[in-house]
C-alpha cells in the first residue's frame, strides 16, 4: 500500500521454481504428520505392543505344536515297544508292535521286534509239541510196563493148565484146547499192542536222506517171501518216485508192519475160506 496515494497498492510478483514449492509443501505435511504422531504416541505404542504379542504368541504356539509332533514321533514307538514287552512278559505272544509312520531306525526296530516275537512263538509251539511227545512217551512206557508184567504169568498158567488137563476125554480136551488157544491168541494180541507202545516210546529222531523207495520195499518183502510160500507177492515199481527223502529205518519198519498186517489178514481169511488165494500187491 502506497502511503502517498489513497487506496493504492503495489504488487510485485516473482516466479519460483516448482520443485521448491513442492519441497515446501512436503515439509509442511511432514511437520503436520510429526505433530499428529506426537499427539497419538501412546496409542501407537499400544498398537505395536499388541501386534508384537500376537506375533510372539503365534510363534510360540507353532513351536509347541512342532515340539509335540516331534516328541510324539520319538516317544510313540518306544511306548508301543514297552506295551508289547509287557504283554509278552505276561505270556501273550500274539502281541505285535504297530508299524506306524516314523523314522527308519524305529521302523527297523519295530520290524525286528515283531520278527523276534514270531520266532519266539514258533519256538514255544515246538517246545509244547516236544513236551506233549515226551508226556505220551512216558505214558506209553508206563502203560507197556504195567500191561506186560501180568502177561507172562498168565501165559505160564495157561501152559500149565494145557499140560495138566489135556489128557482127559477127547471132547473135554477139544473144548479146553479151543478155550486155551483163544486166550493165548488174545494174549499175543495184547503183547503186540504193548510192543507197539514200546516202539512208540523208543521212537528215535528221524535221519532224513535220499532213499531208493523201490529197493526199500523189495527188501521189506524179501523178509516175508521165504516164510510165506502160499502168498503171492507182487511189486509194481514206479520210476517217477524212485528216490524220496526220509528215514530209512523208520520207513522200513512201516512197510514191514503193513506187509505183516496184510499177511495176518490173508491167513485169517484163508482159515475161513480154504479156496481163498492170498495176494499182496
Amino acid at each position: 500500500k502506497l502511503n502517498n496515494f489513497i487506496d493504492t497498492y503495489l504488487y510485485i510478483v516473482k516466479f519460483m521454481d516448482p520443485k521448491l514449492i513442492n519441497y515446501l509443501r512436503q515439509t509442511g505435511e511432514a511437520v503436520s504428520f510429526y505433530y499428529s504422531v506426537q499427539e497419538n504416541k501412546t496409542g501407537i505404542k499400544i498398537t505395536f505392543a499388541i501386534i508384537y504379542l500376537l506375533i510372539v504368541s503365534l510363534l510360540l504356539f507353532l513351536s509347541i505344536i512342532i515340539s509335540i509332533n516331534f516328541a510324539s514321533r520319538l516317544t510313540s514307538p518306544i511306548v508301543n515297544l514297552i506295551g508289547a514287552s509287557e504283554k509278552i512278559s505276561s505270556g501273550d505272544l500274539n502281541a505285535k508292535v504297530p508299524l506306524i509312520d516314523t523314522d527308519k531306525e524305529f521302523k527297523k526296530l519295530n520290524e525286528n521286534f515283531n520278527s523276534m516275537i514270531d520266532k519266539l512263538k514258533k519256538q514255544q509251539e515246538k517246545l509244547l509239541v516236544t513236551e506233549r511227545h515226551a508226556a505220551w512217551e512216558s505214558v506209553a512206557r508206563k502203560l507197556a510196563h504195567e500191561i506186560k508184567n501180568p502177561l507172562t504169568p498168565i501165559q505160564l498158567s495157561i501152559d500149565r493148565i494145557r499140560e495138566k488137563y489135556l489128557n482127559r476125554t477127547e471132547d473135554v480136551d477139544n473144548r479146553l484146547s479151543n478155550y486155551l488157544n483163544t486166550i493165548t491168541k488174545q494174549i499175543k494180541d495184547i503183547e503186540h499192542l504193548v510192543n507197539e507202545f514200546s516202539d512208540f516210546a523208543r521212537m528215535p529222531k528221524p535221519i532224513f536222506k535220499k532213499i531208493d523207495l523201490n529197493k526199500l520195499i523189495s527188501r521189506s518183502l524179501n523178509l516175508h517171501e521165504l516164510s510165506e510160500k502160499d502168498i503171492n507177492f507182487v511189486i509194481s515199481k514206479e520210476k517217477k518216485i524212485n528216490n524220496i527223502n526220509g528215514d530209512e529205518e523208520q520207513l522200513n519198519r512201516v512197510f514191514i508192519n503193513l506187509i505183516k498186517n496184510s499177511i495176518e489178514s490173508i491167513n485169517e481169511k484163508k482159515s475161513k475160506n480154504v479156496d481163498f488165494k492170498g495176494k499182496i500187491n
